[in-house]
């Protein structure tokens, strides 16, 4: 019981120290992640997105596995799997889907 107490008094403290950051509702940011076959059509996406200031941040990882093959007798070279892992506020996603719809290539 005595924890308690010294918890509500240390969470008392912080909330009047920092009363300009204490949120009583929800962040409003989002993540969305998108997965690319490549990072051509990654970089027209990301080009957008950065222009329209829809996303504030992204982080890039890959698969690390790459792959040649033969398409209709051409040489396709496919630098593996992109995964886009975006954030942005809440009041932007459904712009940031749209955009993702418009530029995504169909699978």
């Amino acid at each position: 019981m005595d924890l308690l107490k010294k918890m509500a008094g240390r969470r008392a403290d912080f909330a009047e120290k920092y009363e300009h950051v204490w949120v009583s509702g929800p962040p409003g940011v989002s993540v969305i992640q998108v997965t690319f076959a490549d990072g051509v059509a990654m970089d027209a996406l990301l080009e957008e997105l950065f222009s329209e200031n829809l996303i504030a941040d992204v982080e890039n990882a890959s698969s690390g596995l790459s792959r040649s093959f033969l398409r209709d007798g051409k040489l396709v070279v496919e630098d593996g799997e992109q995964y886009l892992i975006m954030t942005t506020i809440d009041e932007h996603v459904k712009e940031v889907m749209k955009v993702i719809e418009e530029k995504s290539p169909d699978p």
